[in-house]
């Protein structure tokens, strides 16, 4: 069970903190204990989410070794995570949501990379999808490693997309 004032990490709303564990009203008898989670980067976004039997994949930050690993490896032109041979036979949409949900860095990282590369090509749908990942894990490794988002996003597309 999380804590108020955790830090943890969901494909919704990316890095969040738990602002409070409220009990609320489910039927005119029955209360449950909710998360309820605020946005680093938009105070004003929040969520609900049940602490028992939620399907929402709720996690605690990445840690720091981790980060470095990713973005180094990101910045090495993200060959480690998705080769171009493998990126020509994913099923595109299945895989965008896939990696989304999952709110692992290394499925963000994968579709960071696939997202940089095929751009252009891609329906508005998966794009989405992948793009949101990518916010998700830049915010991620701005909040571990203690940096700007911009910057991450920056040196990143600028070495994935020619590479």
């Amino acid at each position: 069970m999380f804590e108020k004032k955790d830090c943890v990490v969901t494909s919704a709303l990316g890095v969040c903190v738990v602002a409070d564990v409220p009990k609320l009203a489910v039927g005119k008898e029955q209360q449950m204990q909710y998360y309820l989670l605020r946005a680093l980067q938009d105070k004003n976004k929040k969520s609900y989410i049940p602490v028992e039997n939620h399907q929402t994949v709720i996690r605690f930050p990445m840690e720091a070794e981790e980060a470095r690993d990713i973005l180094d490896k990101l910045l090495n032109g993200g060959s480690e995570f998705l080769e171009k041979e493998e990126a020509e036979k994913m099923p595109l949409l299945s895989c965008g949501k896939e990696w989304l949900a999952s709110t692992n860095p290394l499925e963000w990282a994968k579709a960071t990379v696939y997202l940089l590369r095929n751009s252009s090509v891609l329906d508005q749908e998966l794009r989405e999808d992948l793009e949101k990942a990518w916010r998700n894990l830049s915010q991620e490794l701005a909040y571990v490693l203690e940096k700007e988002q911009e910057e991450i996003r920056q040196q990143v597309e600028n070495t994935v997309k020619y590479s």
